[in-house]
């Protein structure tokens, strides 16, 4: 049904766009209006679009000048609610809109006018912005926006909603077409109950509507009083008629001639229209009342004793006239307009009068009594009565002032559980949200990947956290605190000499994919960005499936939003932290302590030898998956023979597929190490550990020697100096990360850092050119400094 609907919106926009909207692009182009042009379009720059990648993105829609102050004071709420980095864009429809966003606006990122809600259009502009969440502002209902940020993973909120006695029996009308519309929106955070029962009755669904304070209260209260200098002669009261229709300046001029001409207060008349100065001008001369012009007040023209009524001429100053005021009339509240805003006068401690006609102002009235702060008046000899008994009484009117602006006070606090409510919809925003989290692949990469993996959890505690991880190293993982559950991706099944036939393959893969999306995900993070991790962020069907700008093998096209790390040549560990950073949209201290998060369980060590962790010695890992990593045997074993004449126990580590050749290798010195001119004792463990030994072997060894493989940046996250041996691999990037570790690295050769399995020339020249010599000196100066720092440590 939506499917149709939608179809049906976009037919009526399409004819729209040829009848409506290309006439009125053709009328902006000969106005030179083509900044507007580009904008309805969509068609921002590129550097916006570009300043905005990798950030996490807070798009609001306010249709023009009253929903944009309601905007911006929703911005400065998000701002001071969190201590991150966010990407606000702002769009609006009207030019009044925009123009007061790019005057009077702050900490907004991009203000553009919206795009004509037309599928191409809006779709395009969706994708190249890649917002996080989508914030409405009170009825800004557009169906193409809403249907367009849903299916990209945007989450979409209302805020301040609200229907108005007029606008709800239109929207009524065509219920039908907005209820599929709004079951995409995720919250509804309305004015009141009223407005929160229209919404429903529109199509809402009841649990995602919540009546929550609006957002003008705490706008009221950022509001700075004017400079009362013009008026510190004048020994009267001050009366502000704001925002009037007519009738209403006809009968407040009606009621304040009938005032004892004693006790008359300054009356300040400020027309909602401007325009409307003549007419109020003829009105007073026809009374004969001395009136000036607030506009020749503000050239430094002074206020003349004899002046009975003040006419405000001028656009944006009611705010600073309500600050001077003694008591306020809200106008649009006699006339059938409904009224305007009478927290601004609250705001400063002055009490208000209020008509009849409310249904502008309605779901904020519910908050305050008559009297506190609010005088309500059914008829003119109400509204006469009141003007008088408060005028005649001093203390009335600070009393009056005082309770409709704790009111206020009490209101605005609320606005801090609205603002916690919204960043709780972002996707990487904080809350209980179940998240998978996926780095396949080797050993080294998992490691790389740990730091960033921590950073994640140190800043979204509630996270539920699952890691897809292929079988070989899922059983390091098991030992990582913040890791909540495992998730194993059987690629055997699938690839390599063991698959499975065709048809079992299919099966298998299906009933995977089932369960992955059994455990439905709010989201997917992968930090790996290949097609192999890219399919299962996907498949698994979260929310917002998150992956790096960096992907390769067409793995951004399963991401709805990328994000960005540092573009300079820099280690793995620190490419990762960069993005997850940058993902949640916090700055990492350059003295920020990373976590790997890695723990030993009791009794870790009940396969290892008795005797060695008592002891100094050195783990030396001869061999790698890549063959142009590797040193030759033969070194390794003049290595080793030399260690143990020294006195320097070693223990030989592997995998077991290379155990066979690394035993059938140092046996010699097995054998040898029974005689006596061995002092140290050699340990072949190779085949024998598990990753979880290997790394708590590695937390008590003094030094690991070998070449860039798992074993070696695992031994460099228990924090034990490592010397890495690396020759077709980059140590800036892959090296052992941390300051004591040190790296021999044939640099000046051109052929180095060619990232080649096996060596394109079949010399292999980056490893071999390394001599066992230097390989012996430089572990020899390790070794002795590792036993003094250990020796200090007892000590």
């Amino acid at each position: 049904m939506k499917s149709l609907l939608y179809l049906l919106y976009n037919l009526i926009m399409f004819l729209a766009t040829i009848f409506i909207l290309i006439p009125y692009l053709i009328y902006l182009a000969v106005q030179g209006r083509f900044l507007e042009i580009r904008e309805r379009l969509g068609l921002l720059k590129d550097r916006q679009f570009k300043k905005s990648q990798g950030k996490q993105i807070i798009w609001i829609q306010a249709a023009s000048v009253g929903e944009v102050k309601v905007a911006d004071q929703l911005i400065k709420e998000l701002k001071s609610e969190s201590d991150q980095s966010y990407f606000f864009i702002l769009t609006v429809m009207t030019p009044a809109g925009r123009s007061l966003a790019i005057k009077d606006l702050s900490g907004i990122d991009i203000i553009s006018y919206l795009p004509f809600d037309f599928y191409p259009l809006i779709k395009l502009f969706i994708k190249r912005l890649q917002p996080d969440l989508l914030l409405l502002i009170e009825t800004e209902l557009w169906p193409g926006l809403i249907n367009q940020a849903a299916s990209n993973g945007v989450k979409i909120s209302l805020v301040n909603g609200r229907l108005s006695d007029k606008s709800f029996p239109r929207y009524n009308k065509l219920q039908f077409f907005f209820r599929p519309f709004l079951r995409l929106i995720d919250r509804f955070y309305m004015q009141s109950s009223t407005d929160s029962r229209r919404i429903i009755e529109l199509g809402a669904r009841p649990e995602d509507v919540e009546n929550m304070v609006n957002l003008k209260y705490g706008g009221a209260l950022d509001l700075q009083p004017g400079s009362a200098d013009k008026f510190n002669s004048l020994d009267k009261k001050k009366f502000v008629a704001g925002s009037s229709h007519p009738p209403e300046e006809k009968r407040l001029i009606s009621i304040y001639q009938n005032l004892d001409a004693t006790k008359r207060p300054l009356l300040i008349l400020a027309p909602r229209h401007i325009e409307r100065r003549p007419e109020i001008e003829d009105l007073l001369n026809k009374n004969s009342l001395n009136y000036q012009l607030w506009s020749k007040l503000k050239e430094k023209v002074e206020l003349s004793a004899e002046t009975e009524v003040i006419v405000v001429d001028t656009i944006g100053d009611l705010t600073e006239i309500y600050s001077y005021a003694d008591l306020a009339f809200i106008g649009g509240t006699i006339a059938d307009v409904g009224g305007h805003n009478f927290l601004e006068p609250l705001s400063f401690q002055v009490p208000v009068l209020i008509g009849p006609n409310q249904s502008n102002i309605r779901s904020l009235l519910k908050d305050f009594a008559d009297g506190q702060g609010i005088h309500f008046f059914n008829n003119t000899d109400q509204l006469a009565d009141k003007i008088s008994s408060l005028l005649a009484d001093e203390d009335l009117i600070k009393e009056s002032g005082r309770s409709g602006y704790l009111k206020l006070e009490e209101k605005a606090r609320e606005i801090d559980k609205l603002t916690d409510s919204i960043l709780r919809l972002m996707p990487l925003g904080p809350g209980k949200k179940k998240t998978l989290f996926i780095r396949l692949s080797a050993i080294g990469d998992i490691v790389h990947t740990l730091p960033a993996f921590s950073l994640l959890k140190e800043n979204r505690p509630e996270y539920k956290l699952h890691w897809l991880v292929e079988e070989l190293t899922a059983p390091l993982l098991q030992h990582q605190k913040d890791i909540d559950q495992v998730k194993i991706l059987p690629k055997s099944k699938w690839r390599g000499r063991n698959k499975l036939p065709l048809t079992s393959r299919l099966i298998t893969f299906n009933d995977w994919t089932k369960r992955l999306q059994q455990e439905k995900y709010d989201l997917s993070f992968d930090l790996h960005g290949l097609f192999k991790s890219a399919l299962p962020a996907y498949l698994a069907h979260p929310g917002r499936t998150y992956g790096p700008a960096r992907g390769k093998e067409a793995s951004s096209l399963f991401y709805q939003k990328k994000f960005k790390g540092k573009d300079e040549k820099v280690h793995q560990i620190e490419k990762y932290l960069a993005e997850v950073a940058s993902s949640l949209g916090i700055k990492l201290d350059k003295d920020y302590q990373i976590d790997y998060g890695l723990s030993l369980p009791p009794e870790w060590d009940i396969n290892i030898p008795e005797n060695l962790l008592n002891q100094a010695f050195i783990i030396i890992h001869p061999r790698s998956s890549w063959a142009s990593k590797d040193w030759t045997l033969e070194r390794y074993f003049n290595l080793v023979e030399d260690f143990l004449n020294k006195g320097i126990n070693i223990v030989i580590s592997g995998g077991p597929a290379e155990a066979g050749e690394l035993a059938a290798k140092f046996e010699p010195l097995i054998n040898k190490n029974q005689g006596e001119h061995h002092n140290g004792q050699l340990f072949n463990l190779a085949g024998k550990l598990s990753l979880i030994e290997q790394f708590g072997l590695s937390k008590a060894a003094n030094l690991f020697i070998g070449g860039d493989t798992g074993p070696l940046h695992l031994a460099a996250a228990s924090g034990t100096t490592c010397l890495a041996l690396m020759g077709p691999t980059d140590p800036v990037t892959h090296g052992p990360y941390g300051q004591d570790n040190l790296v021999i690295h044939k640099k000046e050769l051109e052929c180095i850092n060619c990232w080649e399995r096996k060596c394109p020339l079949k010399t292999n020249r980056c490893m071999d050119e390394i001599t066992t010599q230097e390989v012996k000196e430089a572990a020899i100066k390790l070794f002795s400094m590792t036993l003094q720092y250990k020796d200090r440590e007892e000590l």
